[in-house]
């Protein structure tokens, strides 16, 4: 299927190994919370294979934009996922293109 959207360059970023979080920190919280819906851990799946715009991602993981751009700010607000570049559309307007922050995200349990 052809894309809306103008030819894109392809996303430059480096992952980060690893993020690790405390059990007892609120960073720990945020994480739980942003990946806690399966559209969020949909959405994470879809930009682990390839970064990608707020409108491909919702139309990729099959839900509306605004919904899909409610999780990918829960996503970064977490640390999961940063902006890593931004594209232009056809009719000039700014498109944020979102990629995996991480590999993994490890939590750690201090006893």
């Amino acid at each position: 299927m052809a894309s809306a959207f103008p030819h894109c360059p392809s996303v430059s970023h480096t992952l980060e190994e690893r993020m690790t979080v405390d059990l007892g920190d609120g960073s720990a919280g945020r994480v739980f919370e942003a990946l806690a819906s399966e559209t969020a851990r949909s959405i994470l799946e879809r930009i682990l294979a390839d970064p990608a715009t707020a409108s491909e991602i919702a139309a990729s993981v099959d839900t509306s934009i605004q919904n899909a751009g409610y999780h990918l700010s829960q996503l970064e607000d977490a640390g999961v996922i940063i902006e890593a570049d931004v594209w232009y559309s056809a009719r000039g307007r700014e498109m944020s293109v979102y990629a995996p922050r991480v590999r993994e995200v490890v939590v750690r349990v201090r006893t």
